[in-house]
């Protein structure tokens, strides 16, 4: 791609890039390594016309949550997570195709970071402009979810 002067690369990175989500550490860590590799992509490729695109899904209804495997939980409260989450997957029954229109389009337009649903924009937007509110609201959600 960088010797003929063109090409695109897309890597689907997460919401949780810039979530920080208790108990899913791992997870979250993996994916802001995507991002941040995505953005060094776009730097070092930029000269020779090579675009590079950051997709963050967010909710998507998928088999994900339910082979998730949360760190610092107990297998019992692991399968109630992976229950809840589940089932709020299913009921924001936001699909997969959506994703792909998402990335279609970041192709087409040229898009440097893609978050797709409206919670994955939201939160694109919270962790830039406030970050330490960011860090506040989940760690606050996380202690409610461990009660």
């Amino acid at each position: 791609m960088a010797a003929r002067k063109s090409g695109h690369i897309v890597n689907i990175s997460s919401a949780a890039a810039y979530t920080p989500i208790p108990e899913m550490g791992a997870y979250a860590t993996s994916k802001a390594a995507v991002f941040m590799f995505s953005d060094v992509l776009r730097g070092e490729l930029a000269r020779a016309k090579v675009k590079v695109s950051t997709i963050c899904p967010g909710i998507v209804n998928t088999n994900i949550i339910r082979t998730t495997q949360f760190s610092g939980l107990s297998a019992e409260d692991q399968a109630k997570r992976q229950r809840q989450g589940a089932g709020l997957y299913a009921k924001r029954g936001y699909g997969p195709e959506k994703v792909a229109k998402g990335i279609v389009n970041a192709v087409l337009k040229g898009k440097s970071v893609v978050p797709v649903t409206p919670e994955a924009h939201m939160q694109y937007h919270l962790s830039r402009l406030a970050p330490a509110l960011n860090r506040l609201f989940w760690g606050s959600l996380g202690n409610k979810l461990n009660k």
